[in-house]
Parts: structure tokens; C-alpha cells; sequence
């Protein structure tokens, strides 16, 4: 479904771009109905013409045929966003006429200005529709970043509750333990002992080594 949906977005495209006079011959020697095109520059070429695009590079130069090759959303945004005329009104305020050699032409400095320009408007446009997209999404969505955000305190105040309450339950257990002794349970048993005997026993044993 989606290699068709491609197929009939290409042949849309290229329908409406070829309806164009300036788009009706190829961009470098003005043949009639050019086949190809080059997606680096957004123009329309002859086979012939094509060749020498590919001898040039990739880098300087990436063809495709309009016909028989597959093209992405990205590659028929810059045959949009280019075409022949707009093309060589660029070539021409830079000085580049029609003739010339080709070789020349494609890795001047004006061509690589052209390249920059296209690269620049595809990717901007790209964003901006991924831009609006996704405001729908972060629309719904903003409650994912609100979920983190309400998560995250609890998830810290949690030791920190645990820290405050071990403190002062230590605290207590001192002061507890003094409260008992004011009421009696342990001292009480203490002096109950020590009344017994074991005491008077003890004396007695220690003054006779001093005598």
C-alpha cells in the first residue's frame, strides 16, 4: 500500500511539475521531454544529459529517472521546490549562461550556493510539517511530561520522609527510657536487690584484706 501511495504521489508530482513549459526540456541542452532529472538542483535532464551529471559525483550531482526509479517524499519536495526556471534565473545573476561546460558549471560556486539553498528549504519544510504533527501528540502527550513530573517528588520525598522519621524515633527511645526509670521499674528493682544480704556480705569481705 504505501510503495503505490508513493507511485501515485510521484506520478502527481511529476504531472504537475512537466505541465510547466521550462520544465518541458531539459535544463542543459533544451531537449524535448527530458526523462530525467537531477534531485541536487531540482531540474529536469535528457538521458544524455543525465550521464554526465553522473560522472560528475553524487556529491555534485544525484539523477534519477522520472519514470523508472522511486523517489521519497524529501526528493519530489526539492523538485518542488526547484525546477528549471528558478534554476537558471539563480545561474544567470551568478554569471552562468546556458552554454559553458557543464563539468564548470555544476562545481562553481554558485551550484553549491544552489545546493545549500534547496537543502535548506527541504529540511525546513520537512520540520515544520513533523512540527505540526506532533502538536496533536504533545497535545495528549502533555500529561506524559506532567506524569514524570509528578512521579519525580514523591518518588524523592520518599527518603527523605524516611531519614526525618528515623531521627527522631532515636530521640525518643532515650527519653522513654528516662521516663521509666522516673517511675520506678527498674531502679525499684535495683534497691530491692541490693537490700538482700549480698551487700553486707560484700563488706565485711573487703575490710578484712585491709586490716
Amino acid at each position: 500500500m504505501a510503495s503505490s501511495d508513493n507511485l501515485t504521489d510521484k506520478n502527481i508530482v511529476f504531472r504537475k511539475l512537466k505541465s510547466k513549459s521550462e520544465n518541458k526540456v531539459c535544463f542543459d541542452c533544451s531537449a524535448k521531454n527530458p526523462t530525467w532529472a537531477s534531485v541536487t538542483y531540482g531540474v529536469f535532464l535528457c538521458i544524455d544529459c543525465s550521464a554526465t551529471h553522473r560522472s560528475l559525483g553524487v556529491h555534485i550531482s544525484f539523477v534519477r529517472s522520472t519514470n523508472l526509479d522511486s523517489w521519497s517524499p524529501e526528493q519530489l519536495r526539492t523538485m518542488m521546490f526547484g525546477g528549471n526556471n528558478r534554476a537558471q534565473v539563480f545561474f544567470k545573476q551568478h554569471g552562468w549562461t546556458d552554454g559553458g561546460k557543464i563539468e564548470a558549471k555544476y562545481t562553481s560556486r554558485a551550484a553549491d550556493l544552489y545546493r545549500q539553498i534547496l537543502a535548506k528549504e527541504v529540511a525546513k519544510a520537512i520540520s515544520l510539517e513533523d512540527t505540526t504533527t506532533t502538536l496533536p501528540e504533545e497535545s495528549n502527550g502533555v500529561s506524559s511530561h506532567a506524569v514524570k513530573e509528578e512521579l519525580l517528588p514523591p518518588v524523592t520525598s520518599s527518603p527523605k520522609a524516611s531519614n526525618t522519621t528515623v531521627v527522631p524515633s532515636t530521640f525518643k527511645k532515650p527519653i522513654g527510657a528516662k521516663r521509666t526509670g522516673k517511675t520506678g521499674g527498674l531502679g525499684a528493682r535495683k534497691l530491692t536487690t541490693k537490700p538482700t544480704g549480698n551487700l553486707y556480705e560484700q563488706k565485711p569481705e573487703e575490710v578484712a584484706p585491709v586490716i
